[in-house]
Protein backbone atom coordinates (compact mmCIF):
# COMPACT_ATOMS: atom_id res chain seq x y z
CA UNK A 1 0.00 0.00 0.00
CA UNK A 2 1.12 3.14 -1.09
CA UNK A 3 1.75 6.11 1.28
CA UNK A 4 0.79 9.48 0.87
CA UNK A 5 0.26 12.96 2.62
CA UNK A 6 -2.95 13.01 4.39
CA UNK A 7 -4.74 16.35 6.39
CA UNK A 8 -3.51 14.32 9.28
CA UNK A 9 -0.17 14.57 8.41
CA UNK A 10 -0.14 18.28 7.60
CA UNK A 11 -2.26 19.08 10.38
CA UNK A 12 1.39 17.40 12.53
CA UNK A 13 3.82 18.68 10.41
CA UNK A 14 1.63 22.63 10.79
CA UNK A 15 1.85 22.44 14.50
CA UNK A 16 5.40 21.57 14.23
CA UNK A 17 5.85 25.15 12.75
CA UNK A 18 3.63 26.45 15.17
CA UNK A 19 5.32 25.09 17.57
CA UNK A 20 8.88 26.77 16.57
CA UNK A 21 6.97 29.85 16.15
CA UNK A 22 6.11 29.84 20.08
CA UNK A 23 9.14 29.22 20.86
CA UNK A 24 10.65 32.07 19.16
CA UNK A 25 8.14 34.31 20.41
CA UNK A 26 9.59 32.90 24.01
CA UNK A 27 12.91 33.84 23.54
CA UNK A 28 11.87 37.69 21.55
CA UNK A 29 9.29 38.58 24.80
CA UNK A 30 11.09 37.16 27.54
CA UNK A 31 11.19 40.30 29.33
CA UNK A 32 7.92 40.85 28.93
CA UNK A 33 6.25 37.96 30.83
CA UNK A 34 4.18 36.81 28.44
CA UNK A 35 3.74 32.55 28.68
CA UNK A 36 3.94 31.38 25.10
CA UNK A 37 5.42 28.53 26.38
CA UNK A 38 1.64 26.96 27.29
CA UNK A 39 0.78 27.58 23.70
CA UNK A 40 4.12 24.82 22.86
CA UNK A 41 2.35 22.84 25.34
CA UNK A 42 -1.12 22.71 23.69
CA UNK A 43 0.08 22.83 20.20
CA UNK A 44 2.36 20.26 20.11
CA UNK A 45 0.44 17.54 22.23
CA UNK A 46 -2.28 17.94 19.47
CA UNK A 47 0.53 17.80 16.81
CA UNK A 48 1.33 14.42 18.45
CA UNK A 49 -2.50 13.10 18.03
CA UNK A 50 -2.71 14.40 14.41
CA UNK A 51 0.62 12.55 13.83
CA UNK A 52 -0.68 9.45 15.56
CA UNK A 53 -3.85 9.50 13.39
CA UNK A 54 -1.70 9.90 10.45
CA UNK A 55 0.03 7.07 10.77
CA UNK A 56 -2.86 4.96 11.34
CA UNK A 57 -4.22 5.99 7.80
CA UNK A 58 -0.83 5.24 6.50
CA UNK A 59 0.34 8.58 6.23
CA UNK A 60 3.28 10.11 4.85
CA UNK A 61 5.20 12.10 7.07
CA UNK A 62 3.65 10.93 10.16
CA UNK A 63 6.66 9.55 12.03
CA UNK A 64 8.42 13.16 11.33
CA UNK A 65 5.50 15.27 13.05
CA UNK A 66 5.26 12.64 15.81
CA UNK A 67 9.18 13.52 16.50
CA UNK A 68 9.46 16.74 15.70
CA UNK A 69 6.16 17.24 17.90
CA UNK A 70 7.47 15.50 20.74
CA UNK A 71 11.32 17.18 20.70
CA UNK A 72 9.51 20.30 20.81
CA UNK A 73 7.20 19.60 23.44
CA UNK A 74 10.06 18.16 25.48
CA UNK A 75 12.68 20.96 24.39
CA UNK A 76 10.55 23.78 25.88
CA UNK A 77 11.61 23.22 29.28
CA UNK A 78 15.23 23.91 27.86
CA UNK A 79 14.12 26.82 26.04
CA UNK A 80 12.62 28.36 29.54
CA UNK A 81 15.81 27.34 31.71
CA UNK A 82 17.62 29.52 29.29
CA UNK A 83 15.33 32.13 29.15
CA UNK A 84 15.88 32.57 32.89
CA UNK A 85 19.71 32.54 32.71
CA UNK A 86 20.10 34.99 29.73
CA UNK A 87 17.33 37.77 31.89
CA UNK A 88 17.67 36.75 35.23
CA UNK A 89 14.75 35.81 37.75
Amino acid sequence: MKSKINHWSILSLSMIFIGILLWGLQFYFSSANLPFWLGTLVFNSAGIVFGAYAQRTNGRYSSLGIVGNTLLLVSIFVVIFITYIVSGP
